[in-house]
């Protein structure tokens, strides 16, 4: 049938057409160009987070920050996505106000997190005395870790038949010295760096308990006149090789050789010099001198009665080889004075002795911190308060960073009663030489004495684990639980003590506190009939503690006759709580001004 209807116009306004079947899901993000925006956001990234690792190595910025960039960035990669799929369709389409304001913000805040670390002093902080009272001791303290530290690990002995531990642990020693007087280098002292010895702990945990970014490892072969020393600085984070180098030498260039390698550590950590500074001279120009001085420091260093008699040997020995070692004097006198009275040699005649070590080691280099640490030290012993507080200031001002000249400055503070000066100055060591346990001794000594027994036995808890196994480890826990409090806890510990008379006086003494007067009285009576001749401070404190104070200053000029050095140890009788009792007694004043003590 014929259509006669008339044809229809053409339409003028726009054509709707028919929906599309809709889009597969890959098809929609080419749609919405997802994937280009992605590598576009993974170009970006890459290179923001490239150019953040290059101003932070070059800035010393913590190595947080340049974590913190690459989470945020992480972080960012949904948001890039979100934009891109609103903004990714086809045509550009215009941002709006409130995404605007959002990227301006994160701008703008990104900017002055940079701007902030670029601008920052990047020092070693120095840990400082917390005016109110802590909840545990700061021992060792939370501090950021600085890119300029470095870790002097023990260099192995690599001779053919290992019979050079003492050359190589002294080659270590040195280098660790010379690093240690670097300004703006933070070293850890030897006991710390050394506490790893032997054990299997690996870098990074080793870089951080010593609080430092970087460590030099090393090798010593040995054999005849020739020397193979092999380094390398190893940063700690990521065991990434900084440097290394070998150096073949003779006996004679050794000093040089150290030298060199803290020229190059300096360098690889972008350490800036003073130019005026002098070069170092040689200690001793004797080969043979030197390796038997390195033969001393490895005995002495062992800490044992055998050590300290076989380092006085070898120390005697490089005098007599270089009677001009100044290094060597100074030795010999630290390992005199900690010679114990014994029946062939008092306490006179052993000081005597290192004091003339000591001022020979004085006189022959000025400028050798060395050898005021040991002058202080002898005079220290000998009571003489005044010199020996010139000796450590003098050491101190030589070597800032001699944790000897520290340790000795603050049980001057303590003996003068200055409790705030001596805690700080034995956290100072303790930061210097954060694993050397005599730096936490006198912590908890000094908090026993200030009344502060939690931060007290936190300490001592802290010192006996780094000397696991010492005579006297268990009574001295003992005394420090009693003091806080901890009464069953402290019996129990003294029980486990295998020194006898360490075992005998804690036993006593917490009998004597506990009110147990049949058990004191038994302990005290063994005490008496064992060790009281040898230890007449530790019969005057019973004696104090039970209130018979003509007994406890019989005993008193007892120790003093015999020069006790428990009269002066940690804690000294100025402020030892044992000696509370006899405070009030004219007598007590009399007996500090006959030792010249305030």
């Amino acid at each position: 049938m014929t259509d006669n209807s008339p044809p229809q116009p053409t339409p003028v306004g726009p054509v709707h057409a028919t929906p599309a079947t809709p889009l597969s899901v890959w098809a929609r993000i080419k749609d919405h160009k997802i994937a280009q925006w992605t590598l576009a956001y993974a170009a970006a990234a890459y290179a923001l987070l490239d150019g953040t690792k290059i101003l932070s190595e070059a800035f010393d910025w913590p190595h947080w920050l340049l974590r913190a960039v690459a989470a945020l960035l992480v972080l960012g990669l949904p948001l890039m996505v979100t934009l891109a799929w609103y903004h990714g369709h086809r045509a550009l389409r215009r941002v709006s106000g409130a995404e605007l304001t959002i990227i301006t913000v994160l701008l703008v805040v990104a900017g002055a997190v940079l701007w902030h670390f670029a601008h920052a002093p990047q020092e070693v902080p120095v840990p400082k005395v917390a005016t109110a009272v802590p909840t545990a001791p700061a021992v060792t303290p939370a501090v950021p870790i600085s890119a300029k530290s470095i870790a002097v690990l023990p260099f192995a002995d690599m001779s053919e038949k290992h019979d050079q531990e003492y050359f190589a642990d002294g080659m270590a020693e040195e280098i660790l010295d010379l690093l240690a007087k670097i300004p703006g280098l933070h070293v850890p002292a030897r006991t710390s760096s050394f506490y790893f010895k032997g054990k299997s702990e690996d870098i990074p945990t080793i870089a951080r308990r010593l609080m430092v970014a970087n460590v030099l490892e090393g090798s010593v072969r040995k054999s005849g006149n020739q020397v193979r020393v092999t380094v390398q600085l190893v940063r700690a984070d990521n065991g990434y090789h900084l440097w290394s180098e070998t150096y073949d030498r003779t006996l004679n260039d050794l000093f040089k050789v150290q030298d060199e390698i803290a020229g190059e550590i300096v360098k690889a950590l972008k350490i800036s010099m003073d130019t005026n500074v002098a070069p170092r001279t040689a200690p001793t120009n004797s080969p043979e001198a030197h390796s038997l001085l390195l033969q001393a420091q490895f005995w002495l260093n062992r800490s044992t009665a055998d050590g300290r008699s076989r380092a006085v040997r070898y120390y005697q020995q490089a005098i007599d080889v270089d009677p001009k070692f100044a290094e060597a004097w100074a030795g010999l006198s630290r390992a005199l004075i900690n010679e114990p009275p014994s029946a062939g040699r008092s306490w006179q005649q052993i000081n005597e002795s290192a004091l003339r070590a000591a001022e020979r080691a004085v006189a022959l280099d000025p400028k050798l911190a060395e050898a005021h640490t040991a002058l202080g030290r002898v005079q220290l012993e000998d009571w003489d308060w005044a010199a020996a507080n010139t000796a450590y200031e003098r050491a101190h001002f030589l070597d800032s960073g001699n944790p000897r000249a520290l340790d000795g400055t603050a049980r001057l503070a303590a003996v003068r009663g200055r409790l705030t000066d001596a805690l700080q100055l034995y956290e100072q060591a303790a930061a210097l030489d954060p694993l050397d346990q005599y730096a936490p001794f006198g912590i908890a000594n000094t908090y026993y004495a200030m009344g502060r027994s939690t931060e007290a036995l936190a300490a001592a808890r802290k010192c006996l684990e780094l000397l696991p196994g010492a005579d006297g480890e268990h009574a001295y826990l003992a005394h420090m639980l009693l003091a806080a409090g901890h009464k069953a806890e402290a019996l129990d510990e003294v029980k486990k003590e295998s020194d006898p008379d360490s075992r005998t006086y804690e036993l006593a003494r917490i009998y004597i506190l506990l009110g147990r007067k049949s058990d004191a009285e038994a302990a005290f009576a063994e005490f008496e009939r064992k060790v009281a001749s040898k230890q007449p401070y530790n019969m005057a404190t019973f004696h104090a503690l039970r209130g018979d104070r003509d007994q406890a200053f019989s005993w008193l000029d007892r120790a003093y006759q015999q020069h006790d050095s428990s009269l002066v140890a940690s804690p000294p009788i100025t402020i030892d709580p044992d000696m509370k009792n006899l405070h009030a007694d004219p007598r007590w004043v009399a007996f500090l001004r006959k030792m010249n003590l305030p």
